[in-house]
């Protein structure tokens, strides 16, 4: 099955929370990566989302 990968940059302009993680996520810009695989047997091209991140970057000793 073929997979494919899209990078890109959103920014927020306010501070922020996800769920399920405990600190305040501050403004500024974050990578977001969605990756996608190809549907086979259409007559046409077409992928489903498998998963979409939000690369949050931390900081001090546990940044990484």
């Amino acid at each position: 099955m073929s997979m494919r990968s899209t990078h890109s940059t959103v920014t927020f302009s306010h501070a922020f929370f996800l769920p399920g993680y405990t600190d305040e996520l501050p403004p500024g810009d974050y990578e977001l990566i969605v990756h996608e695989e190809l549907l086979q047997g259409l007559s046409f091209e077409a992928y489903r989302r498998t998963g979409t991140y939000l690369a949050v970057h931390g900081s001090g000793p546990m940044a990484g």
